[in-house]
């Protein structure tokens, strides 16, 4: 099959080169060593040969194999046209992962790694001609909508050619857990475009196209498209809280059900209602949750990846609950709901008090109203600690934390999301802060 895939060429069609990469990755994946050792000591064995003793010398020939087959398949893409190769990759993307819902063979993730590393020089330097275009539209938005119009057009094609080009990666990213982060990190920059229209100039039908194209855009990024329906909610649902309870409790009712049974045998019961959050039978009322915390990671069994475990966790001031499960639907569907049910209140009590001089520790940093003490690193002494200001401060997401550091500093501290006790809630109350340019995190009250 690896030799078949010399016929390729220009005049191939991306469907059928696609169907047949998929193929090659399925084989590959069936290959098992200790069969492949079985079958061989058989042989020798009947032949007066001596057995080969272990299947180490086995995976160390399969994994040569393998890299010959990658080899094949490169060297075929590389006969495509740019455009058909793209389509290539994206169509095996969404036929090896049922469009990133199920892993894919491990020869076709390896494959897009490469393909990752190949087209990154093109993806870095149209995601600068991104951000140069970003900054143009907030420079020409006081001219009005028209000219704001104008520049979405620009930015909207730079950004759909890139997506077309980062589509494969995204997909496989998606399933097997792991987030695509030069995505996330247009994403992110777009969607602060939209809220500086909105918020700078009134531009409530600009934010809205971008809010949709990034919808479009990058539908393989699930919790990115969590963020979009939180941007125009979580405020809201912060100031209407009391509201929401005495007028419209049945709606609420309605927003923040849940009951699932988990567990293959023994099923153990996982409900959100207004009486609070039900974990079999021990109940804890909304208003009681102080803490919150979630997140993914994707196992691997001697190198070979398996299903993304996720946590959700929660809790009042004196105990938690934490529940695991392999159900992504199930996982989002929870933490949609929870964050509906408690997690605007708890920003709103954070908030409050942070407002009345408190301290609040995340992770290695603590938090006040203006700013946090964070770490600055040094590798032959201690570290220490430095305060910095909201409108200092840089952040990002990595590795499964929420950064808090100093630009071109070695000085930060990190908040785990799946460990760190309301560590989203801080990213969320810091992004919406610098969005705002509020010197005080209780100035988003």
């Amino acid at each position: 099959m690896a030799s078949a895939m010399g016929a390729i060429n220009e005049m191939s069609e991306p469907s059928a080169v696609s169907d047949f990469i998929l193929q090659i990755a399925q084989v590959a994946e069936e290959i098992r060593p200790d069969q492949i050792l079985r079958d061989i000591n058989e042989d020798r064995t009947v032949s007066g040969f001596p057995v080969i003793p272990s299947v180490e010398l086995i995976e160390t020939a399969l994994v040569e194999r393998i890299e010959t087959y990658k080899r094949a398949i490169r060297d075929a893409l590389n006969n495509l046209s740019p455009t058909n190769l793209v389509k290539t990759m994206t169509l095996a993307s969404g036929k090896a992962t049922n469009n990133g819902e199920m892993h894919g063979p491990v020869l076709f993730d390896e494959l897009v790694d490469t393909y990752e590393s190949e087209t990154q020089e093109f993806l870095v330097k149209e995601a600068e001609n991104v951000s140069l275009l970003v900054k143009k539209t907030m420079e020409v938005a006081p001219k009005g909508e028209a000219a704001v119009g104008v520049a979405l057009d620009r930015i909207e094609n730079v950004a759909r050619n890139w997506g077309n080009v980062a589509r494969p990666i995204q997909i496989s990213k998606k399933a097997r857990g792991i987030v695509h982060r030069p995505s996330r990190d247009m994403a992110g920059e777009m969607r602060d475009l939209a809220g500086d229209l909105y918020q700078k100039h009134d531009m409530t039908a600009a934010a809205r196209r971008i809010t949709n194209f990034l919808a479009e855009l990058f539908v393989a990024l699930p919790e990115f498209a969590e963020l979009l329906e939180k941007d125009t909610e979580a405020l809201a649902t912060i100031e209407r809280r009391e509201k929401l309870a005495e007028s419209k409790r049945g709606d609420f009712a309605k927003e923040i059900a849940f009951e699932e049974r988990i567990g293959a045998i023994f099923k153990d019961t996982l409900a959100i209602s207004t009486a609070g959050i039900r974990w079999n039978k021990d109940n804890y009322p909304l208003d009681t949750i102080t803490r919150v915390r979630w997140g993914g990671i994707r196992r691997s069994v001697n190198g070979v990846p398996q299903a993304t475990e996720y946590t959700m966790a929660f809790g009042d001031d004196h105990d938690e609950v934490v529940v695991s499960t392999r159900d992504e639907r199930l996982y989002s569907s929870f933490v949609d709901k929870l964050w509906k049910a408690v997690c605007a209140r708890i920003m709103t009590d954070i908030l409050n008090a942070l407002k009345d001089g408190k301290e609040i520790s995340f992770g290695d940093a603590v938090v006040d109203d203006t700013g946090a003490s964070i770490l600055e690193r040094h590798t032959f002494k201690a570290d220490v600690i430095v305060y910095c200001k909201w409108s200092e401060m840089t952040i990002s997401s990595s590795n499964g934390e929420f950064v808090m550091g100093m630009a071109g500093k070695n000085t930060y501290s990190n908040a785990p999301y799946i460990n760190g006790r309301n560590s989203h809630l801080l990213e969320h109350l810091v992004r919406l802060a610098k969005q705002r340019g509020v010197e005080r995190l209780s100035d988003l009250l």
